[in-house]
């Protein structure tokens, strides 16, 4: 697997908050602290990218826009999204995706339109029980998901809620 490199990524608002607690800041986004290893590999091959050697990406290493985003690197990050778009959806794909799509704000239309098409499946599979709270949190109340029952919801977050315990 190769060697790992840790990381920590904190939120903006975290550090404005913690680091400048004098100032009043209003609340306006969830606070985030994510703490990661990273394989070494990944982090070369986000660096070659800067002198235009594009990584090969698929399932799994989707953790290049993780990293895009770690190291500040949009053009890295344009490249994972096109990827994203491109690529063949799977529910297993959906679930990494979800979390990073919400994570970083990233807008992937055919990501939105494999959940829209497959709500139901995702829902009642076991794919979406690994996924974080910021990711459910976005997907359970989307308006273009009303189709589905409120009894179907609830039975995902009743067995989400015992994954995660």
């Amino acid at each position: 697997m190769g060697e790992t490199i840790p990381y920590v990524h904190i939120s903006g608002e975290w550090i404005l908050r913690h680091v400048i607690p004098h100032q009043r800041i209003p609340r306006t986004t969830t606070e985030v602290a994510e703490i990661r290893k990273r394989r070494s590999k990944i982090v070369d091959e986000a660096i070659m990218f800067l002198y235009n050697v594009e990584p090969d990406l698929d399932e799994g290493n989707i953790e290049f826009l993780d990293i895009a985003e770690f190291l500040m690197i949009p053009r890295l990050k344009a490249f994972c999204v096109k990827w994203l778009e491109q690529t063949k959806k799977s529910n297993a794909l959906i679930a990494v995706c979800l979390h990073l799509c919400t994570l970083y704000g990233v807008y992937v239309p055919s990501v939105t339109d494999y959940i829209r098409q497959n709500l139901c499946e995702l829902l009642n599979g076991t794919e979406l029980l690994n996924v974080e709270a910021i990711s459910l949190h976005s997907l359970l109340p989307d308006k273009y998901l009303s189709y589905v029952s409120m009894e179907t919801k609830f039975n995902l977050l009743i067995k989400w809620v015992q994954v995660v315990s």
